[in-house]
């Protein structure tokens, strides 16, 4: 009878973890024991269009507990607090990448067309060779009237290295025909 128990017992337990995959089993004494803890170590994302919406909702009514009450019971955002409320207020999101001159782009694609005939492919050489032109170009200071070479000065522009990313970024963001097949060789 014993054993009948015992097996009943271990068939519940096995239909048990089948049911609830979202416990797991603790280990907390010697004798290995097993406990179970329910995992509540899930974190809750917001996107941004959420965050937005809980911003100007806690903005909106004026006495904050009341809006955390309202955010907490109407809302269904249970986990959300007024430090977090604040943090997500006063965080600035950073673009992410290298940060990129229109100016520098523009004079590349223009040092391109003036160079090359109207009807030619774009090559990733042709590109290169335009972009390093650019760079080490001297240009006339206004204030100071002296040639100074301006983009080796500017910190977007500085340690640029033109590769083949790089070329098919600035045609990407210029709306330009992508280049031939044998530049992607290159």
């Amino acid at each position: 009878m014993n054993d009948h128990i015992q097996l009943s017992l271990g068939f519940k337990e096995v239909k048990l973890r089948e049911k609830a995959p979202d416990t797991y089993i603790h280990n907390t004494d010697y004798n290995h024991s097993s406990q179970r803890i329910p995992n509540t170590c899930k974190r809750r994302k917001y996107s941004i269009e959420e965050q937005k919406r809980i911003i100007r909702i806690f903005d909106a009514i004026n006495n904050k507990t009341k809006a955390l009450k309202f955010l907490q019971d109407v809302c269904g955002y249970n986990e959300i607090y007024a430090k977090k409320i604040n943090r997500w207020k006063t965080s600035a999101k950073k673009p992410i990448g290298r940060p990129i001159s229109q100016e520098f782009e523009s004079e590349v694609l223009d040092e391109y067309k003036r160079l090359f005939p109207p009807h030619t492919e774009l090559l990733h050489d042709n590109l290169r060779v335009c972009g390093h032109r650019v760079l080490n170009r001297e240009y006339v200071n206004a204030k100071s009237g002296v040639m100074e070479k301006k983009w080796l000065e500017d910190p977007r522009t500085r340690k640029l290295k033109f590769t083949y990313k790089w070329v098919k970024g600035i045609l990407t963001r210029n709306k330009c025909p992508v280049f031939s097949a044998s530049a992607a060789a290159v």
